[in-house]
């Protein structure tokens, strides 16, 4: 007899029914109980049917997979309480896991590995990358598989892998050495020691108390001892048991047993981070064994991971030598992921051009050559002087409220006359007209750090612009007639083309578009980070990506400081002059030595940066590198070094376009004795975050 409803609208009702049960247990912790009651027996029937099918495949074989522990029972420690070794049992040898344990990989899965190796081998072998990542995985799942099935080893080889690999390509021996040399390459760059571990190693093998290295894995026992002594742990008269070595594996107790034999009758920690091979295995053949929690800085995607471990390799910079270490660990990861995201985009949108504003695209420009070189692409890069000066006052038609802004926009310490000047204004014009405003002497500061000192000055500097309006008017004539020249001359609205910039509010994308003179012309600006949801024709590489508000928040929290790892030696330009059959640009007043030479020495460690990592990229990457980028300049702004705090202070920031003025990141601290010093220090320090870890690390008086 039917009910009256369709089977759609039952499996609607049921499926309704649902939600509304999961929203109730989500809120009633006995209910829960009871609704996820079917789905918690039917994955522990999963569970322990699976655990079945793999006693009855271990018990075909000569020794159990584990037997119930004995009384002794594994213990766990975490990474930072290693003096529990000595408290778990009264060894006399201790036995030591490799992976994971002693070395760590920053990556969040061994077989990401394949995946960058996969790039590597795809451009001298013409195999698709991600195909060779799946073989490679797969060969080596099966090797171990049939291995085990008949008898034959317990663990394989990597020499195994890869004839096996090779036999399936038809490679000659010498692309088979080659793809195994690489796979090497990967494994040691992104190895890194557990530095409480290697104390502990260290004490032990200085004490003279036995021990052995034990691992699961195909590597031979020289590339593994390479691999301890790469990254500081003992190695000499040690021994180390491996299993493909051995042929005999961790998870049937074997190679534990071998251990036994080379040390009889003697009591064996055993320490590793797998609960089982590393903890009940052990335990079942007679060691007591200690399962370590070891930390893992890892990020979701793989080019940050790249990221990661390059700014901590041994091609690391001295940190004393700061700024080519600052441009190794902090520029170099930036400026890398930024021009690689360039490098992807002109690829997409098939630019014929992409041009670097200076000064901020001083560095992503010679990154982006670097990518050109490796990987290739059709588009031409080219260096295109500009400025907030020369191109907002070129760019101006009608003057209204944005235009307005842009022109009385306040800055730290402006004064009257800079205002006028920096709009092409003499003194002899604008000398009478600013006192019939009442506007302060041209010397006068007319601002502090937060605007205006005088409510009424913009409105007063607003009447006085008024008046000499033609007299801009001709400046901006001038201005716009060399800049549409100097565009023209460099090609800029012949061809698609992206222009780089590092931010904050797309005003050179705007100035691009009313300079054009098509209504829609194929350009497109690329910004490293905006303070504004992007129009289109406009990208945001780090803001727009993920988390993108709170990565807003980040970058206000030093803008000076992003202007200054997307600076450059060269000057502020003023304006373009066309000179000797060229065009050359007109700065402003250069840089202190100072700042020169941290750009200079930046320079060496950003590019040294970028160097280690092409050598391990097989081509541009798939994820945008942005999650390690955040890292880096969080710790950077908000968590500075003291070492940070004392170089970093010292650069000083164009404060406000058109002028010289300039301020330190970080005033000096011995003059802020008091909090109202303090707060007048913190509304004019450009570096808000440095300043107050300035002062926790200093004045403890306030």
């Amino acid at each position: 007899m039917s009910d009256g409803f369709s089977s759609d609208e039952k499996i609607e009702q049921a499926l309704d029914d649902r939600r509304q049960g999961f929203l109730k247990a989500c809120q009633d912790q006995e209910f829960s109980l009871r609704f996820l009651a079917p789905e918690i027996a039917f994955f522990s029937g999963q569970v322990n049917r699976l655990k079945d099918q793999w006693i009855q495949r271990q018990s075909a074989r000569v020794t159990p997979f584990y037997q119930a522990p004995p009384a002794a029972c594994s213990k766990w420690v975490r990474e930072e309480n290693l003096n529990a070794w000595r408290e778990t049992s009264p060894a006399e040898v201790y036995s030591i896991d490799i992976f994971d344990t002693c070395l760590v990989r920053l990556l969040p899965e061994p077989r990401a590995i394949f995946d960058l190796l996969g790039e590597h081998v795809s451009r001298f072998a013409g195999i698709g990358a991600h195909n060779f990542s799946r073989l490679r995985h797969e060969v080596e799942n099966r090797l171990r598989q049939d291995g085990l099935a008949g008898n034959v080893c317990e663990d394989i080889t990597i020499d195994a892998i890869y004839r096996a690999i090779s036999d399936h390509y038809g490679w000659s021996p010498a692309f088979e050495r080659r793809a195994m040399a690489i796979e090497l390459a990967l494994e040691t760059f992104f190895l890194r020691p557990v530095l409480s571990v290697r104390d502990r190693v260290i004490k032990l093998y200085q004490n003279r108390i036995p021990i052995v290295y034990t691992s699961e894995m195909y590597w031979p026992a020289g590339v593994l001892r390479h691999l301890l002594q790469r990254n500081g742990f003992p190695t000499r008269q040690i021994p180390l048991f491996a299993s493909g070595d051995r042929a005999l594996s961790k998870g049937t107790g074997n190679l534990f047993r071998l251990i036994q034999k080379e040390f009889p009758r003697k009591c064996i920690l055993h320490i590793g981070d797998n609960p089982v091979s590393d903890g009940e295995v052990p335990l079942a053949v007679g060691f007591h064994s200690a399962v370590i929690q070891t930390r893992k800085a890892v990020f979701t995607d793989t080019f940050s991971n790249v990221l990661n471990a390059a700014s901590t390799s041994q091609a690391a910079p001295d940190p004393e030598d700061y700024w080519t270490s600052f441009g190794f660990r902090v520029a170099g990861p930036v400026h890398l992921a930024f021009a690689t995201s360039i490098f992807r985009r002109s690829a997409e949108m098939r630019a014929r051009n992409v041009f670097f504003l200076s000064r901020d695209g001083w560095f992503p420009q010679q990154v982006f050559q670097r990518l050109q070189e490796r990987w290739g692409t059709g588009a031409e890069d080219r260096y295109l002087h500009s400025s907030r000066e020369f191109f907002g006052i070129g760019s101006i038609t009608d003057i209204g409220d944005e235009e307005w802004n842009f022109l009385l926009k306040p800055s730290p310490f402006l004064r009257t006359g800079d205002v006028f000047e920096r709009l092409g204004i003499s003194a002899a014009v604008y000398g009478e007209v600013i006192r019939k405003a009442g506007l302060p002497d041209p010397e006068a500061s007319l601002c502090h750090h937060w605007g205006f000192r005088d409510p009424t000055a913009k409105d007063r500097l607003y009447e006085a612009l008024c008046q000499c309006l033609p007299v801009f008017l001709g400046h901006r004539d001038q201005v716009r007639e060399r800049l549409l020249a100097y565009l023209e001359a460099m090609g800029v609205f012949k061809n698609p083309s992206l222009f780089v910039d590092v931010g904050w509010s797309g005003s050179s994308a705007k100035a691009f578009r009313k300079l054009s003179s098509i209504e829609n012309p194929e350009i497109e600006g690329h910004y490293f980070g905006l303070f504004s949801h992007p129009v289109p024709q406009m990208r945001a590489f780090f803001t727009q990506a993920r988390n993108g508000g709170a990565r807003e928040s980040l970058l206000k929290g030093s803008v000076a400081l992003m202007e200054f790892i997307f600076g450059s030696p060269e000057p502020t330009v003023r304006c373009m002059e066309f000179q000797d059959d060229a065009w050359e640009p007109v700065f402003r007043k250069p840089w202190s030595a100072y700042e020169i030479e941290a750009w200079t020495s930046m320079e060496r460690g950003l590019l040294a940066y970028v160097d280690e990592v092409l050598e391990i990229l097989g081509g541009p990457p798939d994820s945008d590198g942005t999650d390690f980028v955040e890292d880096t300049l969080r710790r950077l702004i908000f968590d500075p070094t003291p070492l940070d705090l004392a170089s970093l202070g010292r650069i000083s920031h164009a404060e406000g376009w058109g002028t010289d003025h300039r301020i330190r990141l970080l005033p000096d601290a011995a003059r802020i004795d008091s909090e109202s010093r303090y707060r007048e220090a913190l509304c004019y320090a450009p570096w808000k975050p440095g300043l107050q870890a300035l002062m926790r690390g200093n004045c403890h008086t306030m």
